[in-house]
């Protein structure tokens, strides 16, 4: 059996499409579509479109902003708690170096010896002169128990 007529598919269509290098001349000059050939639906559906498509960017501009501004606020916040704690710890550290300044005084040390521990300064002073050292304890013990050197 053979089948006649057009056969669906490809081959059918291939064969009715013109070539490449028959195409018409018009085909190549493009030109501007008149804004009075183009429907009134088609501006309309462009127009909602670039007016989604800029809502869409401006609120996301806004967020990104936002986003911005609460981050630098805390940022700020934390930056101002720091700054007040070093402020604390420096005055802190000033205080105590001041202290131990006055406790190391040379007259707060002779008075606290005065009074408090009962010593005087002396009238003279008596220098002993060093004697020829005898024999030492630990070399005494060693003789004592029987080790000879």
């Amino acid at each position: 059996m053979a089948v006649t007529g057009p056969v669906r598919g490809g081959a059918s269509r291939a064969s009715t499409a013109p070539r490449i290098d028959e195409i018409p001349e018009r085909r190549h000059r493009l030109t501007v579509v008149p804004a009075h050939r183009v429907g009134p639906a088609v501006g309309r559906r462009r127009a909602r479109a670039m007016l989604l498509l800029s809502a869409v960017l401006l609120v996301g501009g806004i967020f990104v902003i936002g986003m911005g501004q609460n981050l630098l606020g805390t940022q700020q916040i934390r930056l101002d708690y720091l700054q007040g704690q070093l402020a604390s710890a420096t005055q802190t550290n000033e205080n105590l170096l001041l202290s131990r300044a006055q406790l190391e005084a040379p007259a707060r040390i002779l008075q606290l010896a005065e009074h408090r521990l009962g010593m005087i300064t002396p009238r003279s002073v008596v220098y002993l002169t060093p004697v020829a050292p005898g024999p030492t304890v630990a070399g005494q013990g060693k003789e004592s128990i029987g080790v000879r050197r």
